[in-house]
C-alpha cells in the first residue's frame, strides 16, 4: 500500500472559513468538541480544520451551518465579503439574467439571498 499524500496548503479562502466557524461557536459558546459531536466528526477532525492543517469540505460547513441554524450559502457569501472580493456573486449576476427572461421563483429566492449578502457586506464594512 502505497503512503497516503499529504493534504494540500490550506488556502486563504478556506483560512477565513476557518476563521469564520470559530467565530461563530464561540459566539454561540458553544466548544469545538460540542460541534464536532453534533456534526458527527471526531474533536481531532474539528481540530485539525480548526488550526487550518486542512480544509473544511462542503458537507462539514453544510452540517455545521445546519447545527448553528445559518444559511451556508450566506455564511460563504459573508467569507467572501469579509475577504473584499471584488467578484460578483452567482446569486446577482443569476437574478439579473432572470429578470431580463420574465423571472422565477428562483429569482426571489435570489433577490433575498442578495439582500441577505448585501446587508453582511454592510456589516462587515461598518467601523467598530
Amino acid at each position: 500500500m502505497a503512503p497516503r499524500e499529504p493534504e494540500p496548503p490550506v488556502s486563504e479562502f478556506a483560512s477565513a472559513v476557518a476563521d469564520g466557524i470559530q467565530n461563530l461557536i464561540d459566539s454561540r459558546e458553544m466548544s469545538a468538541r460540542e460541534l464536532a459531536r453534533r456534526i458527527k466528526r471526531s474533536n481531532n477532525y474539528m481540530g485539525i480544520r480548526l488550526r487550518k492543517e486542512a480544509a473544511f469540505t462542503l458537507t462539514d460547513i453544510d452540517r455545521i451551518c445546519v447545527v448553528l441554524e445559518i444559511d451556508p450559502g450566506s455564511f460563504l457569501a459573508g467569507i467572501h465579503a469579509a475577504r473584499g472580493s471584488n467578484v460578483v456573486p452567482l446569486a446577482r449576476a443569476a437574478n439579473v439574467e432572470t429578470e431580463a427572461s420574465g423571472g422565477s421563483a428562483w429569482t426571489a429566492e435570489a433577490a433575498l439571498r442578495i439582500e441577505n449578502f448585501e446587508a453582511q457586506q454592510e456589516f462587515m464594512q461598518e467601523d467598530p
